[in-house]
């Protein structure tokens, strides 16, 4: 048998399609793969093998490259019937998952769908391409409201422009160079055509309001049309899903009546700040960002019709997203909103795909089935390399060290420190003095994250010890300079950097619960998976028929 991972993401398809075929051979043809009780045939298993996708579909034009895809066929069955058996046992929730899994495959062929009526012939491509050969350089600000964003149109019709307004170095600025694309962009489809000192605005942007202007434009330096050609049809395929499916939502979120209460996404702000700011934390603790509440009291945050969201699913829906991926940007309160909308969103457009009757389409099917399959496998992976790791912190071990190297566990100095991000040196004085006018780095983040309006940059809550920094200056600023101090602007690459420390933790002795964490558990020997499948094989039984599996090969 091949080793499992030899070939990284080849065959998981297999998986799901492997379990679904087993059960739709036909009878009358002889049977080529047999793995305990499940049959294959030739004809299955060329519909395992052609509902691969292309790009990671496998030759078979040789018997070693035949056997190799049996092989493969074998290892992910066996595999998925060890996850099916995990979630059968009820230590394997793997519901969210899938129906997430179902919900995207389902808003993926709807888009697909609405952008296949918009004809990309030569004459639409090259006059993309044309569209191309403008940049703009733009700076723009957001507002929490159309009067604010219009306030400062009006200043800016006497010529004025937007970098010389004092809001501009503020914390929702934007200066950037920007050409058309044929890839959805919102800011360069604003401005595309407009000539330098041209206003455009205010533009409503999802929980804001948008102003931009133009500052200069001139020749984009593009690579030939041929080489930008397939890139450019993507983009226009994308394009016009995009544009297909904000239309279909434009028509739902109306009819569905939709309820965002205000006082709950205020709550949602409050507690998610609170954990953000939470004594010690940084972003890499599991619950960072993630909000608590004292009590069991389940709010409701959003109704519509056919549907609502309540707290305790949010809450859910906010745990299961990576720690990067949940609401922490400076207009707090805003980005909360805006992850509500995507879930309603979502609920519509899954509810209006199965009233297409897409859960019957044909590519939804194949979809799933290679998703699932994929998720199967780590899912099965990762509870047989789970179950052959051995913990070597042990007490007697512990003991034994502490023994014989009485001095050599000490924990290094460390800082908790508050880095923001920004992308030019003008920014980050401006940054840099309001930290200092904020009274901290804490304070100013709670300033920003109880804005109503994103922050020109972002920020990071870490942890740092000696050593762990190469960028000159900044150990020096956060191991002696005193607990509070602000230092900076540090030039990273592309970005400008500001940085708060928090506080510090001396060296220390590490308890014995630091060294089971410094320890942890390590890799049981050989290869786990592997000898798992081995044994496996020799319980339930595999026989291959291997004169059969010509007809397998292209044409056979």
């Amino acid at each position: 048998m091949s080793r499992l991972r030899a070939v990284p993401s080849v065959l998981l398809a297999c998986l799901a399609a492997t379990l679904w075929l087993s059960a739709c051979d036909d009878l009358a043809e002889p049977t080529v793969l047999t793995i305990g009780t499940r049959t294959f045939t030739a004809r299955s298993l060329r519909d395992i093998h052609g509902a691969i996708d292309a790009s990671q579909r496998p030759p078979l034009a040789t018997p070693a490259e035949r056997l190799r895809f049996v092989d493969r066929v074998v290892e992910r069955t066996l595999l998925a019937e060890h996850a099916s058996a995990l979630i059968g046992r009820g230590e394997l929730d793997a519901q969210p998952v899938l129906e997430r899994l179902r919900d995207d495959a389902l808003i993926r062929r709807l888009r697909v769908l609405e952008g296949a009526g918009v004809a990309l012939d030569t004459t639409t491509v090259a006059l993309a391409y044309e569209r191309m050969r403008t940049l703009y350089h733009v700076q723009g600000l957001l507002f929490p409201n159309e009067r604010e964003a219009s306030e400062v149109v009006s200043r800016l019709g006497d010529g004025a422009a937007l970098r010389d307004l004092p809001e501009f170095l503020g914390d929702a600025s934007l200066d950037t160079w920007v050409s058309w694309s044929p890839m959805p962009d919102p800011i360069a489809d604003l401005v595309e055509d407009a000539e330098p000192g041209q206003v455009i605005g205010p533009v409503p942007s999802r929980n804001w309001w948008r102003v931009l202007q133009v500052v200069d434009r001139r020749p984009a330096d593009l690579e030939p049309y041929e080489t930008l050609r397939p890139r450019i049809l993507r983009g226009l395929r994308l394009r016009a899903e995009s544009e297909g499916i904000g239309a279909v939502l434009d028509r739902l979120l109306p009819e569905s009546d939709l309820i965002v209460h205000e006082d709950a996404i205020q709550r949602l702000a409050e507690h998610t700040r609170r954990a953000i700011l939470a004594p010690g934390a940084t972003e890499n603790d599991a619950g960072w960002a993630l909000p608590q509440f004292e009590s069991e009291d389940d709010f409701l945050i959003a109704e519509w019709k056919g549907g609502s969201l309540r707290k305790n699913e949010y809450t859910e829906l906010i745990n299961s997203l990576p720690r990067g991926q949940r609401p922490r940007s400076s207009g707090l309160a805003a980005a909360i909103r805006a992850v509500v909308t995507d879930h309603v969103e979502r609920r519509l457009l899954v509810r209006e795909a199965k009233r297409r009757g897409l859960e019957s389409d044909r590519w939804v099917k194949r979809q799933l089935r290679t998703q699932e399959a994929d998720r199967m496998v780590q899912w099965a992976v990762a509870d047989l390399e789970q179950a052959g790791e051995q913990s070597v912190a042990t007490d007697s071990l512990i003991a034994a060290l502490r023994e014989s190297q009485p001095n050599l566990f000490y924990r290094e100095p460390r800082a908790r420190v508050l880095r923001f991000d920004l992308p030019t040196r003008a920014a980050a004085d401006h940054e840099l003095a309001a930290i200092r006018a904020a009274g901290g780095g804490l304070p100013r983040l709670e300033q920003l994250l109880l804005s109503e309006t994103p922050a020109v940059g972002g920020y990071h809550l870490m942890d740092l010890t000696r050593g762990s920094v190469n960028v000159p200056g900044v150990e020096e600023a956060v191991f002696d300079e005193p607990v509070g101090s602000v230092s900076g602007p540090y030039e990273l690459v592309g970005s400008w950097a500001v940085i708060a420390c928090i506080d510090r933790e001396p060296a220390r002795l590490m308890t014995d619960d630091d060294l089971r964490e410094s320890l942890g558990r390590q890799p049981g020997g050989g290869n786990v998976v592997d000898e798992w499948i081995q044994a496996r094989i020799a319980e339930v039984g595999v026989t291959v028929d291997e004169a059969a599996l010509g007809d397998l090969r292209p044409g056979g």
